[in-house]
């Protein structure tokens, strides 16, 4: 057995603004679509993907993408590279607090000195 390992210039500001038409990086939809309900009540996410400002701008399908099949395609090649479960789940984590991240929402406000502040 052989594997091909590429690399991938992966557009991090592709997480917080992306081309019209398009959808955000897979592996979130993959991770709502594909992710048991165990999985995602564990990584505090629900499957509606429009709960996520990082997702809920542009088309959330995509014809003939099957995001939940592709998510256990992802999960499996893990495993096969190596991957403990450990290490898958922090994986998964991290991607929940990037798709989480997108909901914080920051205003300005003057404090009682004058002073700008920000709160979340």
């Amino acid at each position: 057995m052989g594997g091909v390992i590429s690399n991938y210039l992966l557009e991090k500001s592709r997480v917080v603004k992306h081309v019209k038409g398009e959808r955000n990086f897979h592996i979130f939809y993959q991770l709502l679509a594909g992710g048991s309900a165990e999985l995602l009540k564990s990584l505090k996410l629900v499957q509606d993907c429009s709960k996520y400002d990082y997702l809920n701008k542009d088309s959330r399908s995509l014809e003939g993408m099957e995001d939940a099949d592709k998510f256990q395609t992802v999960k499996n090649a893990m495993e096969i590279i190596g991957f403990s479960d450990a290490e898958v789940t922090s994986v998964l984590q991290i991607v929940a607090v990037v798709l989480k991240l997108g909901n914080i929402q920051l205003s300005n406000q003057f404090q009682a000195n004058g002073m700008d502040a920000c709160y979340v």
